[in-house]
């Protein structure tokens, strides 16, 4: 009965393994922002430009210095709090930030 019960795990184990999601390689996304936290230490954001197909210089633009960017994140490094979704400044490459100033949409 124990020798039936292993083969009957390990034949689900290989039939989940077989079964299993096609791995993607991380890609990193571009998002809008609107401010930090006051620490510093996370960029709040609240579009995925990149999910929604939006390009930049087309459909949208970062103009007139101020605190709305844009800035390229790994979505494997999002958060979620109760105040919304955030990267810590960590996350973010700072070659990847663009704080030349207010996100316009649909440019």
């Amino acid at each position: 009965m124990k020798k039936y019960l292993l083969l009957i795990a390990i034949v689900g184990i290989a039939t989940a393994w077989i079964n299993k999601p096609v791995s993607h390689p991380l890609t990193v996304h571009n998002y809008s922002f609107t401010h930090y936290n006051t620490d510093g230490t996370r960029m709040y954001f609240g579009k995925d430009l990149t999910a929604i197909n939006y390009i930049k210089g087309f459909d949208y633009i970062c103009l007139s210095a101020n605190t709305i960017c844009t800035f390229m994140g790994n979505t494997a490094n999002a958060h979620t709090d109760l105040t919304g979704n955030y990267f810590y400044t960590s996350d973010v490459p700072p070659a990847g930030i663009d704080d030349s100033g207010i996100y316009y949409d649909g440019f």
